[in-house]
């Protein structure tokens, strides 16, 4: 599946995918060429989905499997400072946003801070609670609270306790439904990944321990069935949101008011099809989309992180127009500078990767 090297180059890259879309739907200029990639952000699953499936996948790995002998009080440690500076930059990005929108007029439209201009100490108290945070970086909200218990789940990966973490994850997924807190709803897509990372070399090598017909088989099922569950997705949206069929599997795979147990199902499904394609074709993907996505895959929360400034720039120079091409370029021009604002010294030196 993945091979060892320095890097999970495959993963590196399939990050950076995640965050060029994350820039797209965040820059909302449809209609674009890059709705073919991106859904609109609008599918049954999105990239926010894939981006912490692979947090936690990665946070199994390194700190779970890769830092095993260490103390795990020293492993802890590491992941509560990780933990805070995600909430520190949380509240520097938030104001930083909302003060831009609040006092400087746009020429198309950005994205809405539900506070009213002006009220300080709304924000204030809004911010430092998590209540309210900035659309563009809602999910270092989700990502500092599940870090903030990730060390239990490494705890209970030391010995083995699988069935530990899934009750944890389970119990924590019902509350948030039951209490309707969104962060506990988004532990599953957070943890059973924590669980692969921890296990990802012994998963490697089971995988290769395979015949390469059963590898091809297994293989060729995840993609079919996740292909069919996308075009599925893209039926339901595009065509059909009006009718019964349609607003039925819709609201089956939603998360506007509750994260359904349906989305999480088919969010790791499609998760381990991008995997898998993208270390099938790794080698073409970094020989001629590297440059691009291995930056923004190593620096994905830099990248995250700045990437407003880039949005906001865009939406004071470029006024909203119902046209594709119009739209693909500006598209364009924000990956664009999204990337060369990630690799500026300035910027990696004081912006955590």
């Amino acid at each position: 599946m993945i091979q060892k090297t320095s890097r999970l180059l495959s993963l590196d890259y399939l990050r950076g995918f995640f965050i060029v879309v994350i820039i797209i739907d965040h820059l909302y200029r449809f209609p674009s060429l890059y709705a073919a990639i991106t859904g609109e952000g609008r599918l049954w699953v999105t990239a926010a989905e894939g981006f912490v499936i692979i947090s936690g996948l990665l946070i199994g790995y390194v700190r779970g499997y890769k830092n095993k002998q260490l103390p795990l009080l020293e492993v802890s440690k590491k992941i509560w400072m990780r933990a805070l500076l995600l909430y520190i930059w949380l509240i520097i990005a938030t104001f930083v946003y909302t003060l831009l929108i609040w006092y400087i007029p746009t020429s198309s439209g950005t994205a809405w801070v539900p506070i009213a201009a002006g009220d300080w100490g709304m924000l204030f108290a809004e911010t430092l609670t998590m209540s309210t945070t900035h659309v563009w970086v809602y999910f270092l909200h989700i990502y500092a609270l599940l870090l903030a218990f990730t060390p239990l789940v490494i705890w209970l990966l030391r010995r083995d306790n699988v069935v530990g973490i899934l009750l944890f994850t389970a119990a924590g997924y019902i509350l948030g439904r039951v209490i309707s807190v969104e962060w506990l709803q988004w532990m599953p897509l957070f943890y059973i990944p924590a669980i692969a990372g921890y296990y990802l070399p012994a998963i490697q090598q089971s995988w290769q321990s395979l015949t390469p017909k059963k590898r091809t088989i297994y293989r060729s099922t995840v993609f079919v069935v996740s292909g069919l569950t996308l075009v599925a997705s893209i039926i339901c949206i595009f065509v059909l949101n009006n009718s019964t069929a349609g607003m039925f599997f819709n609201d089956l795979f939603t998360k506007q008011y509750t994260f359904n147990s349906a989305r999480v199902l088919i969010s790791l499904l499609w998760f381990i099809a991008l995997a898998l394609l993208f270390e099938r074709y790794k080698d073409w993907i970094g020989r001629y989309l590297g440059w691009l996505l291995l930056p923004f895959g190593i620096r994905s929360l830099t990248a995250y992180i700045t990437h407003g400034i880039v949005l906001f720039i865009l939406a004071y120079i470029f006024i909203d127009l119902d046209n594709i091409w119009y739209n693909t370029a500006i598209g364009s021009l924000a990956i664009l500078l999204a990337w060369v604002l990630v690799k500026q010294k300035i910027v990696q030196r004081y912006i955590p990767q």
